[in-house]
């Protein structure tokens, strides 16, 4: 689910729909999207001159992610993902999707990419701690990111 321009020099990356967006199938149509909007109306960005899309296409059982989690001991021989809390893992199936989305970053070649929340921070960093990481500029392989 993604909504813009993807040649648009500003993502803003988000972590999975919720349930205005999975019916509506937009990204951020709800109440956190009607803030991220007035936000960017704020700072002068036009959210049409965006491209937004969340890590996850499908919305996790009761919004809640840790259900696509397992322990460190449940992850097969060569997993290569950082938890995303403490000893909360994603299911290795759920990966194909942080791979795709992460590929797709690196060829937009964007100016900057928002990490709206911990996870999204999570898959392009390695680190979910997003309130000690908010208002600085990481450098990654996809592009600086903002969280």
């Amino acid at each position: 689910m993604f909504e813009g321009n993807s040649s648009s020099k500003i993502i803003l990356l988000g972590e999975a729909p919720g349930e205005n967006e999975e019916r509506l199938g937009r990204p951020f149509v709800g109440a956190s999207g009607q803030e991220l909007t007035a936000m960017l109306n704020e700072a002068g960005i036009d959210r049409g001159s965006c491209y937004i899309l969340n890590i996850f296409d499908e919305r996790p059982p009761n919004n809640d992610l840790e259900k696509w989690c397992v322990s460190k001991k449940e992850l097969p021989a060569g997993y290569e993902f950082p938890p995303l809390s403490k000893g909360k893992y994603f299911q290795p199936d759920k990966l194909t999707r942080v791979r795709a989305v992460q590929a797709h970053l690196r060829s937009l070649k964007p100016n900057v990419i928002v990490a709206l929340g911990g996870t999204a921070l999570w898959a392009l960093t390695g680190s979910s701690a997003i309130t000690s990481a908010r208002g600085t500029v990481v450098l990654t392989p996809y592009g600086k990111v903002l969280p």
